[in-house]
């Protein structure tokens, strides 16, 4: 059994997905399978850039996750602007639950 933090992460996001789409919570749904996609794109993310060639740092690697939540914490800006607060609670919620479950990534 594979006993790294990456898939021990992985493991507790799945586990997580489970009992949230069990209880219909659709914010945590789709924040958890936005981060299992980070997850999934880190792993297999190639180790040089098909447009430049050069290498992809582990920094660049790194960074994905809070990527991810820096983008749903964008767009909730963006949906403030054009007056949905509904979205704006809803992807600030996504942006904490993915920062939150892929700290240790």
């Amino acid at each position: 059994m594979n006993s790294s933090p990456f898939h021990k992460t992985r493991l507790n996001i799945s586990t997580d997905l489970q009992q949230a789409i069990k209880a219909q919570d659709r914010v945590r749904v789709g924040a958890l399978r936005a981060a299992l996609n980070v997850l999934d794109n880190t792993k297999y993310r190639p180790r040089h850039n098909a447009f430049d060639g050069r290498a992809v740092s582990k920094a660049e690697i790194a960074s994905l996750p809070g990527t991810e939540a820096q983008e749903h914490a964008s767009a909730s800006i963006e949906c403030r602007r054009f007056k949905k607060p509904n979205m704006v609670d809803q992807l600030r919620s996504e942006a904490r639950i993915i920062r939150s479950c892929l700290k240790h990534v």
